[in-house]
């Protein structure tokens, strides 16, 4: 699913792939999983997008989890487990994650680049 819309809410869907250009994005209640396409994210958030995720499992996925390089994403209440990277972080994004279960993933659960920040 490619989502190029200003405004954009799912809840309670599964998704193999998810990417997200550009607007305001709300993901609640969903998973994301099963996407075998090693050099790409099964959840994308591009740098023209914000985001929301909450309450959403995130897990075995071929290359990383999330891979966020929005303006601003928030991650709230979700697990991300099984991947080879749980949740990459790069540009200049500002990434929030609390009360997140983040485990199991081969490489590494969170990377946040030299650019980005993180709470």
């Amino acid at each position: 699913v490619i989502v190029l819309a200003t405004r954009f809410a799912v809840k309670r869907v599964h998704f193999f792939k998810l990417y997200i250009s550009r607007g305001d994005a709300t993901i609640d209640h969903c998973r994301i999983h099963g996407c075998q396409i090693v050099d790409s994210g099964a959840l994308i958030i591009g740098s023209s997008a914000s985001c929301r995720v909450s309450n959403t499992e995130i897990y075995d996925n071929a290359g990383e989890g999330a891979a966020v390089s929005a303006k601003h994403a928030t991650f709230d209440s979700c697990k991300i487990f099984r991947n080879t990277v749980g949740v990459s972080v790069s540009g200049t994004s500002a990434v929030k994650v609390s009360k997140c279960r983040i485990s199991d993933n081969v490489t590494y659960g969170l990377i946040i680049g030299a650019d980005a920040s993180g709470t």
